[in-house]
């Protein structure tokens, strides 16, 4: 059986709800689009299990309640809190994972927030294959659609 995961970064839009709503839904970036059309179509047996990289709140499962707020994610940001992603990745692995495969889309300035984390042989391990969304936003977009529709993401 197939074990996906995907690590993806937050987005500066949001919807400006009130209250708390899950952040799938509360982030409304492309990303978050392509995302929630795409689980729409698949299979629930076929969901990956989806982890956000927030500025604000670290790494967190997409299902976890947040309100809206501001707050964009900068180098000084992404070293603060590698040490809190790394050990929230590894409590998540040791609870759901290992993984078969893992697609990890983040832009440039979330990339060093994970680094700590992807240096560890054992979390490198419980991730399986994992592969990178590259390029522009656009391409990074349909490498995302792919990855999630199960073709190969890298082409």
């Amino acid at each position: 059986m197939t074990r996906r995961l995907l690590i993806t970064a937050c987005s500066a839009t949001k919807r400006p709800d009130p209250g708390l709503m899950p952040a799938i839904r509360r982030y409304n970036g492309p990303a978050f689009t392509t995302i929630r059309s795409a689980l729409r179509i698949l299979p629930v047996a076929d969901h990956p299990q989806i982890l956000i990289l927030s500025a604000r709140y670290g790494l967190i499962r997409a299902d976890r309640p947040i309100p809206d707020y501001d707050q964009r994610m900068d180098a000084t940001g992404a070293t603060t809190i590698a040490a809190g992603v790394q050990s929230a990745l590894r409590e998540r692995l040791h609870r759901c994972g290992p993984y078969t495969e893992t697609l990890i889309h983040l832009g440039a300035a979330y990339q060093p927030a994970l680094a700590l984390a992807l240096a560890n042989a054992s979390i490198q391990r419980e991730l399986g294959m994992c592969r990178f969304t590259d390029g522009g936003i656009g391409r990074r977009l349909g490498q995302l659609k792919r990855w999630l529709a199960g073709v190969d993401a890298t082409a």
